[in-house]
């Protein structure tokens, strides 16, 4: 072994090797550059390619022993490095993950020499990174990625760097690079995730965040929502059932809920592999849905503004419109509330913004007849309280049904899924958008029915067919005092559009789900259909 280098000796360039030095060694004690790490990448990928090809009937892969940065041996000059390994001997196995098992090890190499590299690193490097972890990756696609073909970007870098580059260059400098699942999209995580990642809300074992995004096809950086998951299974469920509804709802992408456009997973191996475990706030695995980012949600613009009757119409008419599309597929969403409504405004005159339209999102514990009914981990009762039907306070229904099992009939207990749930949350909605606060702000699960029969006035109702008109005068006395000031001046004038308005959320908030409007009949409502 040579004698340590002390910072004196220290090359700011990658030097002339004239005996061979571990390559630990080398990244220890040198800096290099991009074309540097771009030839030992190659090579150390060549020479796994190489064992490979040694392959006959009985061995099914190669791996290297313990496999270190030690493992090879660096020599010759800048440009034309030659590699070796230190040892070798290497072991035969039996099983498959010797070539998973050596790319991770080559991708925590490659992103040690990264760190001592000069100068930008282009993002296909960190790209480069990311997919060698990938367990779908093998040797053959690595020698075919575009770091080394050169297909997005030349060795040669330009001299002056376009605004564009200079904000990617920064980017990869102070983020970490993951490549979403379709290859479309390189998300960038801040080193310090509590600090630089602002938080959109979430709670539980979810939270989002906004982040920056490179999209590969359009060539340009974006915000983006990203919801970190902290368990796998609650990652596919809402994953599986986004995926579905994108794939059953007809339409163009204006007229449908948001769904998730993309996912990559952070695990404890990535962070291993990137050195990316001192992250704040990824101590754990977390799984990532990737969205379009919205201007906010429905309980964010509440907060900050007075909404009017075409507001509300506006509103009342997307929502309406999506749970359409969602029920034609068969789907329920069953957590409609202002929180799960994103808001999409566009910036006008004088710094203020119109409100373009709303789409539904967050479809964690909705139901897909498409997905997997074991996997299906709707809460009972579903829906946040506030939002949560009367027919479901006490739980979801269940019914019995005759099955055959081994030529035997036995009874068995179904749930009752109904989307008329989503009908009263939409209701309940509606009627915030007036308020300003929950109608039916229970304070826990038990107390919830009664809070909807004191407020619907139905504490000693016992007549279904005036429920209408006890509904009907409740929610006019509430919106006469809680509303703003237009809501109330057009109540006093027992003005057309507002008595739909309050017709309309009646219709949602029949207590029989037999009764309750359909989204296809409300669309037909006259506060719909009239203003």
């Amino acid at each position: 072994m040579a004698s340590p280098i002390s910072s004196t000796d220290i090359n700011l360039s990658s030097p002339v090797l004239h005996r061979p030095i571990p390559l630990g060694e080398y990244i220890d004690s040198y800096f290099s550059n991009a074309d540097t790490i771009k030839s030992i990448a190659w090579k150390m990928l060549k020479i796994l390619d190489k064992l490979y090809q040694l392959k006959n009937r009985q061995i099914e892969s190669v791996v290297l022993f313990n496999m270190t940065r030690d493992t090879f041996e660096i020599s010759g000059n800048p440009g034309h490095y030659s590699i070796t390994i230190a040892n070798q001997k290497y072991y035969k196995v039996f099983s498959t993950i010797g070539e998973k098992e050596n790319l991770s090890r080559v991708a925590y190499i490659v992103h040690s020499l990264r760190h001592i590299c000069e100068g930008p690193t282009p993002p296909e490097l960190d790209n480069l990174i990311v997919k060698l972890s990938s367990s779908k990756y093998s040797v053959k696609d690595a020698l075919r990625h575009p770091f080394f073909t050169g297909q997005i970007v030349g060795i040669k870098r330009p001299l002056s760097l376009t605004p564009l580059e200079e904000k990617l260059s920064k980017l990869t400098k102070e983020h970490f690079a993951l490549v979403c699942a379709s290859g479309e999209l390189t998300c960038f995580f801040p080193r310090t995730m509590a600090a630089c990642c602002k938080i959109l809300g979430g709670r539980g074992s979810s939270t989002v965040y906004s982040i920056n995004a490179w999209r590969h096809g359009a060539k340009k950086t974006h915000e983006v929502a990203v919801k970190a998951f902290s368990y796998r299974s609650g990652f596919l469920y809402e994953k599986a059932v986004a995926d579905d509804a994108r794939a059953q709802c007809p339409g163009d992408s204006d007229s449908l809920p948001s769904f998730p456009i993309d996912s990559f997973t952070f695990t404890r191996k990535t962070k291993e592999d990137f050195l990316l475990k001192h992250l704040s706030g990824l101590e754990q695995d977390r799984y990532f849905l990737v969205s379009d980012l919205a201007a906010c949600d429905l309980n964010t613009l509440l907060t900050n503004n007075d909404l009017g009757l075409r507001h509300i119409h506006l509103i009342a008419k997307d929502l309406f419109s999506q749970l359409e599309k969602l029920y034609d597929a068969g789907i329920i969403h069953y957590d409609i509330k202002p929180g799960n409504v994103l808001v999409f405004t566009e910036k006008i005159a004088d710094g203020k913004s119109s409100l373009l339209g709303v789409e539904l999102c967050d479809f964690g514990i909705s139901y897909s007849p498409r997905v997997r009914q074991e996997d299906y981990c709707l809460p009972d009762p579903p829906t946040t309280r506030h939002y949560r039907a009367f027919d479901l306070c006490d739980g979801i229904p269940t019914r019995n049904v005759t099955e055959i099992h081994d030529g035997k009939e036995t009874f068995v207990k179904r749930k009752v899924l109904s989307r008329s749930a989503d009908m009263w949350s939409v209701g309940a909605t509606l009627a915030e958008l007036v308020t300003k606060s929950p109608i039916f702000p229970g304070s826990k699960d038990s107390r919830q029915l009664k809070e909807i029969k004191e407020v619907l006035g139905l504490q000693d109702f016992s007549d279904p067919s005036s429920e209408a008109g006890t509904i009907k005068a409740s929610l006019r006395n509430l919106f006469s005092k809680k509303g703003n000031t237009e809501i109330k001046k057009l109540i006093r004038e027992c003005n057309t559009d507002v008595e739909n308005l309050i017709d309309l959320i009646t219709r949602c908030f029949a207590t029989d789900p037999e009764r309750r409007i359909t989204a296809k009949e409300a669309l037909e409502h006259p506060f719909i259909k009239g203003l």
